[in-house]
């Protein structure tokens, strides 16, 4: 019973390290129009050792093909956005990061979502000509929101 709300109180503390990233993150991105390469180096490490320890020590299954799925998905994900400018590079690795700490399922969902937000401010955006149609948003604020979203709906259905 104990190990079950060390792993409980482990996964709230790498939600909570994802979302202080992101706000942080989001800030600067806001703020610079770009996140420094040692930013974003810092949080992959750092999700690189959560995903460690949740493994070495709460004895979380070893998934290979959800590792290679989410390797082959970032490859695909980064191309598309190198081709089409949509997204920065560095938000492809914080997806990236986000999938190791979480699960590839959750970094889908929260794409999705952040992408859905940011559609909506782009729209209203659009409609109140404050963006032009050639400018470009920061993306990590929206991935920012979604995971507040995603992760406070997750927690109130543990409760």
């Amino acid at each position: 019973m104990n190990n079950i709300f060390s792993i409980i109180g482990f996964n709230s503390i790498i939600k909570i390290f994802t979302i202080v990233s992101l706000i942080v993150m989001g800030y600067v991105d806001i703020k610079k129009k770009s996140i420094s390469i040692w930013m974003l180096s810092l949080f992959l490490c750092i999700s690189i050792v959560l995903e460690s320890v949740n493994i070495l020590c709460f004895n979380k299954t070893i998934m290979i093909e959800n590792y290679i799925l989410i390797l082959v998905f970032t490859c695909i994900l980064s191309l598309v956005a190198y081709l089409t400018r949509c997204l920065g590079l560095a938000d492809c690795i914080i997806v990236f990061s986000i999938m190791i700490m979480h699960d590839f399922f959750v970094g889908l969902v929260l794409l999705f979502v952040s992408s859905l937000i940011a559609a909506v401010f782009v729209i209203i955006g659009l409609c109140l000509k404050k963006i032009s149609k050639k400018g470009s948003i920061p993306f990590i604020p929206f991935l920012c929101v979604s995971s507040i979203i995603i992760f406070t709906l997750e927690w109130s259905m543990l409760l």
